[in-house]
């Protein structure tokens, strides 16, 4: 009788990644008592930027993903800034044009340099080929996987994927970009409810932390479903 073979777990990245948003919210509400006094100040402060608040954010996330800074801290950052509303248009903008911006830096600038890591790195290696022979939803998933966005996104320049396919295929970031923002708005809101005294836990909290539970469902789906379908063309990569 064959053995069914075991579904791939959720990687390390995957659990990574919802450690952060554990950790982001036990961290916040630790030091709740010195930042829940200062939060007021800062929405006051980022509200007087008027729109520059957003602009200032983009122009941040554009610097800092050039240079690999996980994206995830920039995403929680924006969580604890900005309403979610707005600040779930100000985190898809800034997706969009920091990653167009690392794809022409690759393709233009840094070609074959990228070129030569792909060479030496098997793992590099699979996710290339995911990128030049897969479909929309396979680059979709290549998007959505527990892999720091900006190195794919050098990899996508330095291939021969056209523009709008890359456009296309960075549509798979915005939900996961969602739950990380949500981690930054539910620690901002766990800050200010635990250290106010004339708080009483409402219907909007049960929301709230409903969402925070569901968001670390939604994490580790995504990356599950993602990394299997990295693992079918790595195994199809050994077979050929």
């Amino acid at each position: 009788m064959a053995e069914h073979p075991h579904p791939p777990k959720p990687t390390r990245v995957t659990v990574g990644r919802v450690l952060i948003g554990i950790a982001v919210i036990v961290m916040v509400i630790a030091a709740g008592q010195q930042l829940a006094p200062m939060l007021p100040q800062a929405e006051k402060w980022i509200e007087a930027q008027g729109i520059w608040a957003p602009v200032y954010y983009i122009l941040l996330v554009c610097l800092m993903t050039l240079f690999c800074v996980p994206l995830d801290l920039l995403l929680i950052a924006a969580g604890i800034m900005f309403p979610l509303g707005w600040g779930f248009l100000y985190i898809t903008l800034a997706l969009y044009i920091s990653q167009s911006i690392i794809f022409w830096v690759s393709r233009l600038i840094l070609h074959g340099r990228v070129q030569r890591l792909v060479d030496r790195n098997p793992k590099l290696r699979i996710i290339n080929k995911a990128i030049d022979h897969g479909g929309v939803k396979l680059l979709l998933l290549v998007r959505m996987a527990p892999i720091p966005a900006s190195p794919v996104s050098y990899l996508m320049g330095a291939s021969s994927m056209q523009f709008w396919r890359f456009t296309l295929a960075n549509a798979g970031l915005v939900p996961v970009a969602f739950v990380s923002q949500y981690f930054g708005y539910a620690a901002a809101h766990a800050t200010r409810t635990t250290h106010d005294p004339h708080h009483s836990f409402s219907v909007h909290d049960a929301l709230v932390y409903g969402g925070f539970v569901l968001a670390l469902v939604v994490v580790v789906l995504i990356g599950h479903t993602a990394h299997k379908a990295l693992k079918a063309v790595e195994n199809e990569d050994d077979s050929s």
